[in-house]
């Protein structure tokens, strides 16, 4: 698809982003214009490297969000990223990628995320940068483009994120624009969730499903994914305590701990899992440890 540009002067061009402090004066971009102006829209953002939980967590509220009609904005890289714009498109939602590379194909960085453009593109989103195509890349264009994820959003959900990263930069890149910021809440003991409990100390939303953003813009989804499932009422009452000590969890948790937590037979408890995992309520996520779905 041909890259086009879209000028600061242009009527197209979001009104939102020129409120920040150095809007790009001209920006490259493939894909449907009219998600730029989407509203509202919500920046998803956290680690490259992320956990199964922060994987989970970040389909879940996405698609949520993207079922009530919220544009998702973030930087396709690997990791969180990707799967808020992946769950963006299943959910039928529009999605702005804004790239710390220029657009064409052959430049686009991840490499490995150029299917996942055409698919954004495909879907009814953008791709967009402030780099031309043939530009020399260098690593400060990525914190650079942040302030545009940034600018471009309502606000901005960190998912996992540790203190020092690019997700925390454009968290407080939010924050000098007047924009609402939540996290997710992590494990004291992962150093990929130290920046959202950061964030969470300091005053951040709290968002354990979708709805806890949702209702800052006067929207619901009560159907979201992230809510319990209907099939949740006809369990047992030792696969709902399992069930309920698995979903608490900030991170996945070993089969050892949960029959330390739960009183029941330990033998049981193998049987219990099993039957949820079949039940497709609970994954496994290593070696005898467990996520909630």
């Amino acid at each position: 698809m041909e890259i086009k540009t879209l000028k600061i002067t242009d009527k197209e061009y979001p009104e939102i982003l020129k409120e920040i402090n150095d809007p790009p004066k001209l920006l490259y971009y493939r894909g449907n214009l009219d998600a730029l102006n989407k509203q509202p829209a919500i920046a998803v953002v956290g680690t490259r490297r992320c956990s199964d939980y922060g994987k989970e967590a970040t389909k879940k509220i996405t698609s949520g969000l993207a079922k009530a009609g919220v544009c998702i904005v973030s930087g396709m890289a690997r990791g969180i990223d990707s799967y808020a714009h992946e769950a963006a498109i299943e959910n039928g939602a529009p999605t702005v990628a804004v790239l710390g590379s220029p657009v064409a194909d052959k430049e686009i960085y991840p490499q490995n995320n150029v299917k996942l453009a055409h698919k954004i593109i495909k879907a009814g989103g953008i791709i967009m940068s402030e780099y031309e195509e043939g530009s020399l890349g260098h690593p400060g264009q990525f914190p650079q483009r942040n302030r545009i994820v940034a600018g471009l959003s309502n606000g901005t959900l960190v998912v996992e994120a540790p203190v020092k990263s690019g997700a925390m930069i454009t968290a407080r890149l939010a924050l000098d624009y007047n924009r609402d910021v939540y996290a997710v809440p992590g494990s004291i003991f992962s150093y990929r969730s130290e920046g959202c409990n950061q964030l969470l100390a300091r005053g951040a939303k709290c968002v354990g499903n979708s709805n806890d953003i949702l209702e800052d813009f006067d929207l619901n989804y009560t159907m979201d994914l992230d809510t319990p499932r209907a099939g949740i009422a006809g369990l047992e009452k030792d696969e709902l305590e399992i069930l309920n000590i698995i979903s608490r969890s900030p991170g996945s948790i070993h089969i050892d701990k949960i029959i330390r937590t739960v009183q029941l037979d330990a033998e049981k408890v193998p049987q219990i899992i099993t039957s949820l995992m079949l039940q497709d309520l609970i994954k496994e996520s290593g070696s005898n440890s467990y996520i909630a779905l």
